[in-house]
């Protein structure tokens, strides 16, 4: 494959949070260095995880507003590592 071009424009979808950097850091990392358009679209949040939300809250007993604040955590997260490889927050999208 061809590295990326300015005049490239890139698409990444990722089922949740953290999945975009996982599989596609590298190609975003050489598309934005080359000046090329990337935008993310992140489907889900994975706030449902009821485990994922215990574990990170450290509680046997989460709330609905535990879910909520576990999914803006992972979006901040998301948008800041987006951020490091150079895609600006408002080129990242949540379904």
């Amino acid at each position: 494959m061809a590295a990326p071009k300015s005049s490239d424009r890139l698409l990444v979808f990722a089922p949740h949070c953290d999945d975009e950097a996982l599989g596609a850091a590298g190609l975003m990392r050489q598309a934005r260095a080359a000046k090329a358009t990337v935008h993310v679209v992140i489907i889900t949040n994975g706030d449902g995880f009821r485990i994922g939300v215990e574990r990170d809250f450290r509680k046997l007993r989460v709330a609905p507003s535990d879910f909520m604040k576990y999914a803006y955590d992972r979006q901040n997260e998301s948008r800041t590592a987006m951020g490091v490889l150079g895609v600006p927050s408002r080129d990242v999208a949540f379904l």
